[in-house]
């Protein structure tokens, strides 16, 4: 059993104490967009009461500005009763200008609007940091990223083909913060060895770790990244500190569609081949490499894998903020974009794939510069997202999330609308 595997709590809930926890989701999920989009300013000298943990950050910045100090990685808004008190979290994502602020109130640390005057008690989580711990001559933070507070993050290789010949995603900053986050001498595409002794050290350095993903640039060859991935997965297996965790990988599909079989076969519990857009026109400004493979044969792929994997373990990723862009509509045209990605998750997943999202960031490197977010355009592509997944059948009502739990991926959220779709489930009359 895989951890979004949990089956729901049998403990009866009273329909009043249910429907209250409902709208806290709602506005949990609300206030979490509202971070994401706007970001969240925090004085230094009014730093939260708990440990700070910032970890550094190899694929994306997920800040608007640098800080200058270190801050929490994570806030908690809330926590749900009904799925055994996880939390619904949210990504610091710095921004100096943010009219929500993080300050400490006596002992406590309080989110405040500063526009509405609006005050909630939050939580910033203890979470194990990595750094001053060597792994192989590096610190292990420069290898491990933490997405959550129970999930591992590796990148195998911080470098893509896709820039070498000048066609990368035109949202991407890969190789740009990994070169302003890394200590000389990380490389760009980590060892074999090292990923494992990393991944090992990690995994036993806090017992809360119950998941690993490895994601990152794609290398010249499609079939030569998925035999990395296979022997990768496979050494996962065989340690006794790693065999346990529910694995994922991000990549490109093999041109030989069997390497797809042996992923599964070395232990891989599910597979992303992420086209980032579901239009054809969209996908050729947004990821020009991308597009010389097409979206049919992608879904192609996803469909053979499925055979492998099962319905509800393969996924395929679009990024939120940018898809009108790539119909030549405005980037604030958040009524486009909500259309755009909502039409998309209703044909992925008729498809039998699951579809998901990344909530666009960017440090205003890459071709897209700064894109500013409707937080309540955001929150209503979530809440909507998550009744296509719930009513499409391709995951299991069984399961708790959509991918790893609930506590995972604070800077997107596909988790969260399937928590509100899942959660109204249990409470139905509500209004």
């Amino acid at each position: 059993m895989t951890s979004s595997d949990q089956l729901l709590p049998s403990a009866q809930a009273k329909p009043g104490l249910l429907h209250q926890e409902v709208s806290a989701a709602h506005d949990a999920v609300r206030t979490k967009c509202a971070l994401l989009a706007d970001g969240i300013r925090i004085d230094k000298d009014c730093l939260p009461v708990n440990s700070i943990n910032l970890t550094r950050r190899h694929l994306y910045d997920y800040g608007v500005a640098q800080a200058g100090y270190e801050i929490p990685y994570e806030v908690i808004l809330t926590r749900l009763p009904s799925l055994a008190n996880m939390p619904i979290l949210a990504r610091v994502r710095y921004n100096p200008d943010s009219a929500w602020e993080l300050r400490v109130v006596g002992d406590e640390d309080v989110l405040c609007n500063l526009e509405t005057g609006a005050e909630q008690k939050v939580e910033v989580p203890r979470v194990t940091d990595f750094r001053g711990h060597q792994v192989m001559g590096l610190d292990l933070s420069q290898v491990v990223q933490r997405l959550g507070y129970d999930l591992l993050g590796l990148v195998p290789t911080n470098y893509c083909s896709y820039y070498t010949a000048s066609e990368k995603c035109i949202f991407c900053e890969i190789v740009e913060t990994f070169d302003d986050e890394s200590s000389k001498g990380t490389p760009y595409r980590k060892r074999h060895d090292l990923l494992i002794a990393a991944t090992e050290m990690a995994a036993q350095m806090d017992d809360l770790i119950t998941s690993v993903t490895y994601n990152g640039g794609q290398l010249a060859g499609y079939d030569q990244t998925t035999k990395m991935y296979v022997r990768l997965i496979g050494a996962v297996r065989s340690r006794s500190a790693t065999k346990h965790l529910d694995t994922t990988i991000a990549c490109m599909p093999p041109d030989t569609l069997g390497l797809i079989d042996d992923l599964c076969a070395a232990g891989l519990n599910q597979i992303f081949f992420n086209v980032e857009s579901y239009d054809e026109k969209a996908l050729l400004k947004l990821a020009p490499a991308k597009a010389k493979v097409g979206i049919p044969k992608m879904v192609a792929a996803m469909k053979y894998a499925t055979a492998s994997f099962g319905v509800g373990r393969v996924y395929t990723n679009l990024v939120y903020g940018v898809q009108s862009l790539g119909v030549g509509s405005d980037a604030e045209d958040s009524a486009a974009e909500n259309r755009l990605m909502l039409d998309a998750a209703d044909r992925i997943s008729a498809e039998g794939i699951v579809p998901t999202f990344t909530v666009y960031h960017s440090s205003g490197r890459n071709s897209t510069g700064f894109i500013k977010l409707s937080a309540e355009a955001l929150y209503e592509h979530t809440y909507r997202y998550g009744q296509i997944v719930w009513n499409s059948g391709v995951i299991d009502h069984a399961r708790q999330s959509i991918l790893f739990t609930i506590g995972s991926l604070p800077n997107t959220t596909y988790n969260d609308g399937w928590v509100l779709s899942l959660l109204e489930s249990l409470a139905p009359s509500r209004a």
